[in-house]
């Protein structure tokens, strides 16, 4: 017979694995959200409804301000209140926000159901975060996070192509709804499971000034990571999200099938690359710098070749490489995340991961704002061909010239990131609680 107390181990990592389990299937709908729209339906939203690119741009814009301006409470309330707890309210609003955009009838309810699903959205990510530094450790953080990334990024890989499918089978508005509908189930389920795992969602704690302020102490140290993590992220996400298609249909030539299949590609690359960079810093003896300066400069070399191949009009396969070694860098996400919160002390792990978030995404969002001025700029050299509008050369090289001095500004910052060997470096001691 098994021991009781082995039993007993057995059934607690049984339910510890269950528990992250659900997180990601949420999870999974987050980066949907945020890989399809706009980007997978982008000339279906603007014939629609007859607006500007830079009106089907701000749909991504909402979902990045509202997602990293919460990223901070969020981080707060996941440090005092547990994951789960916070994971289920952000499932809430995100499945509600879900169901609410295809049945917009308006520009403005989209905005509002898209700052929904970004709000519900931005619950996500710190949720796991905490569950897992709480559960597993700093040993199997990164590895464990690098999976759970995974995970999102299946969800952000039937944003592309499998998504471009069925709008072409079924209309935007269908396809987008039948994606709410089956959020909605999976809310549902993970609400059923919570229940069972209620051993493991800690006690509210109470507030600790000494969190904030830390965090707050600890930004010069942790300044370059941030830096680096913004500049890589936007430019990652400016193409596989809301760009990357529409630049294909436009510049290239390629069919809305075709373009799909690219970011498709794309999203395989990122899922392969995040699974196994946690394995890889673990194999190098947990160190992040070297992982963090190589994924700067192929962000840069990306860039490079997306300028040259628009002002030498290339062919496909020189963007489908750019597409691609930007999808190689996903994987540093992990690392970015895991380099952050040895960076700052351990008992503000939610925290922390939710200032460097809360900068990633504002600063994603504000690029998406300019990249969608600079289209609408290039408005009256654009030409209609009713069911798109196809924007001129020049705007596209304009914003390619902006994000390669962004990545090459990133390269240089990313020399002074601090090494940190998988070990927290603020030092541990216990936080005073407010007035104390």
């Amino acid at each position: 017979m098994i021991p009781q107390t082995i039993r007993s181990r057995v059934c607690a990592k049984r339910r510890e694995l269950t528990a992250i389990a659900a997180m990601g299937a949420l999870y999974f709908f987050s980066y949907f959200y945020r890989v399809g729209v706009p980007g997978t339906v982008f000339d279906e939203i603007q014939t629609d409804l007859g607006v500007s690119a830079a009106a089907v741009t701000a749909l991504a814009a909402i979902y990045l301000y509202v997602y990293g301006g919460i990223q901070i409470g969020v981080g707060l309330a996941a440090d005092l209140w547990g994951g789960m707890k916070v994971l289920i309210f952000g499932g809430l609003l995100m499945s509600a926000g879900g169901v609410i955009f295809p049945l917009s009838g308006s520009l403005g309810w989209l905005y509002a159901s898209r700052a929904m699903v970004g709000m519900g959205a931005g619950c996500m990510y710190l949720s796991i975060v905490k569950e897992i530094d709480s559960l597993f450790g700093e040993e199997h953080f990164a590895p464990l996070l690098g999976v759970m990334i995974f995970v999102g990024y299946a969800g952000g890989l039937m944003g592309t192509y499998p998504l471009e499918r069925a709008v072409s089978a079924f209309g935007w508005r269908r396809a987008l709804l039948g994606a709410g509908v089956l959020c909605t189930a999976t809310l549902a389920m993970v609400a059923v499971l919570l229940p069972r795992l209620r051993h493991i969602v800690p006690e509210p704690r109470p507030l600790r000034c000494k969190m904030l302020t830390d965090v707050l102490a600890g930004l010069p140290r942790s300044s370059p990571v941030l830096f680096c993590g913004v500049a890589n992220w936007a430019v990652y996400f400016i193409i596989q999200t809301t760009l990357g298609k529409k630049f294909l249909q436009d510049f290239a030539g390629l069919s809305s099938r075709a373009a799909a299949g690219f970011t498709f590609l794309m999203m395989v690359v990122a899922m392969t690359s995040v699974f196994f960079s946690g394995i890889v810093s673990r194999l190098m003896g947990n160190r992040r710098k070297p992982l963090l300066v190589v994924a700067a400069t192929v962000t840069l070399a990306a860039c490079v070749l997306l300028v040259w191949g628009v002002s030498t009009g290339a062919h496909g396969g020189v963007f489908l490489a750019a597409y691609l070694l930007l999808a190689a860098i996903c994987g540093s996400s992990a690392i970015f995340c895991s380099s952050v919160k040895e960076l700052n002390a351990p008992e503000s792990v939610g925290l922390s991961v939710g200032v460097f978030n809360c900068a990633a995404y504002v600063g994603v969002a504000i690029v998406a704002n300019a990249a969608g001025l600079v289209l609408a700029a290039c408005r009256d050299r654009a030409r209609d061909t009713g069911t798109a509008i196809i924007y001129p050369a020049e705007a596209y090289e304009t914003i390619f010239w902006g994000l390669l001095v962004l990545a090459a500004l990133s390269v240089v910052v990313s020399l002074f990131i601090r090494e940190t060997h998988g070990r927290s470096v603020a030092g541990g001691e216990s936080l005073a609680p407010c007035g104390r």
